[in-house]
């Protein structure tokens, strides 16, 4: 559980035993910059942020989002009030408010400067809502949620920061040592699809792994919030696997989430070497390459040997190793 939504479920605990004010404060843990979390009678979570009686800001209102002016009933001290009034939005509105008070702290710009600014990041990055994501796009996300899951068993700190397809990396995972490809798929056999003239293109100076994660559907599997309490438990940051999730597509507490998937084997996962099977982007004259805009075709793997356990933890660990020791 992420700081700001144990904060809340502390607040709401005094307030449903037995607090008769409009709404209850606590600071937060800076001391070095005076904002506090609330919650309201009618369930509304805040972040308050002080503000001088001179300034003045342009206030948000008439959605599940506000950001209004309030004043201590006690003090008479004037705050910046960021609030989220529906219960469906809190899992989003702790991730924002995570990622304010981690900003503050970092940042040199005035607090409420940074208020703003991040909000309107993340307004930018949620709004307008996406359509309904498609069943494919679902399994894929899920897919990539479980090798996450796999690599932050080894370094959580880490594992986030790996997960860069969703961004526009050229692979899904970039670590020190090697890329990851993810492919998820629902059909037996190993065949993966290939959608990119570039997708099995090596990087520079690391290897490509392509893992291939077989997920189907399953009323009694997981869905992708489960996905990510899991990743939460393991130490990532909820903040930060709410924005990869909402570049794949998918905003985590607007999007439904009723479907449950299950990962029907392990992940088999091969070395993308010289003489792997498929296309790389240097087996078409750039004269040629240059102007075709889509691609995709089905790579039968079965005739591979896939990398074995050991073989991918050299890949992954010992090299990683070797790199955060030099």
């Amino acid at each position: 559980m992420n700081g700001s939504r144990k904060e809340f479920g502390l607040l709401l605990a005094s307030l449903y035993g037995g607090e008769t004010a409009t709404m209850i404060v606590r600071a937060t843990r800076d001391s070095n910059h005076p904002m506090a979390y609330g919650v309201d009678q009618n369930g509304g979570w805040h972040l308050l942020m002080p503000i001088a009686d001179d300034y003045s800001f342009v206030e948000i209102s008439g959605g599940p989002l506000s950001l209004i002016h309030w004043k201590h009933p006690e003090t008479g001290r004037r705050y910046m009030d960021l609030m989220c009034g529906v219960d469906q939005f809190h899992e989003v509105f702790a991730s924002l408010v995570d990622d304010i008070t981690r900003r503050v702290q970092t940042d040199d710009s005035a607090p409420e400067s940074v208020l703003q600014t991040v909000l309107e990041e993340w307004r930018q990055l949620l709004s307008p809502a996406s359509p309904a994501i498609s069943e494919k796009l679902r399994k894929a996300i899920f897919g990539e949620l479980e090798v996450l899951r796999l690599l932050a068993i080894g370094n959580p700190y880490r594992a986030v920061e790996s997960w860069v397809g969703p961004a526009g990396g050229a692979h899904s995972f970039m670590t020190p040592r090697a890329d990851l490809e993810v492919i998820t798929s629902s059909q037996e056999g190993l065949s993966v699809v290939i959608s990119s003239v570039d997708q099995l293109d090596p990087p520079q100076g690391r290897a490509l792994l392509l893992v291939r994660v077989s997920v189907r559907d399953s009323p009694s599997g997981r869905s992708i919030h489960d996905q990510v309490e899991l990743l939460t438990e393991l130490g990532l940051p909820m903040s930060a696997l709410v924005k990869r999730l909402a570049e794949c597509g998918f905003l985590l507490g607007v999007d439904s989430d009723d479907a449950r998937y299950e990962v029907a084997k392990s992940p088999v996962i091969w070395e993308v070497t010289d003489d792997f099977p498929g296309l790389r982007s240097s087996d078409l004259p750039e004269s040629r390459r240059h102007a075709i805009t889509r691609m995709k075709y089905v790579l039968d793997l079965t005739s591979e040997q896939p990398l074995t356990g050991g073989q991918v933890k050299t890949l992954l660990g010992e090299r990683r190793a070797e790199h955060d020791q030099a």
